[in-house]
């Protein structure tokens, strides 16, 4: 009874020392290929940081256009239009209140605020009846 009780008690220390070597040994290997990605970056900004920042940038350009084109395709350009509209009427909106509110102008962060509410509606109204 207690070498059964022992043995059970062994085989859970055992699992226990198993998930924490996994756990260790996963850790260490993000760690190793993060410092192998990282390292030779660091290392490129630091002593050509024009062309680090050019091919960077560039990386991100094409990121982004293949995202635009998979989403253009997806949707279809009518969709992605009218969401383009939607989310520029928002981000100038709110640049403008909170503009107009660090520069003291508050009657123009309540017109800019009335004047996204309005456009956004056009456009909600605008889009409604071409979906039917």
């Amino acid at each position: 009874m207690k070498h059964l009780m022992i043995k059970r008690i062994f085989k859970s220390y055992q699992k226990l020392f198993s998930s924490l070597t996994k756990i260790f040994i996963l850790l260490l290997c993000c760690f190793c290929i993060g410092l192998a990605l990282v390292f030779p970056l660091w290392k490129w900004a630091q002593y050509s940081p024009k062309s680090y920042t050019i091919l960077l940038l560039s990386f991100i350009a094409i990121l982004l256009l293949f995202v635009l084109i998979k989403s253009i395709k997806r949707r279809g350009i009518k969709v992605w239009l009218v969401r383009l509209t939607k989310i520029l009427i928002i981000t100038i909106g709110f640049l403008g209140i909170i503009s107009s509110v660090f520069n003291g102008k508050r009657v123009l962060a309540l017109l800019c605020l009335l004047a996204l509410f309005f456009l956004y509606g056009i456009i909600l109204i605008g889009t409604k009846k071409n979906e039917k």
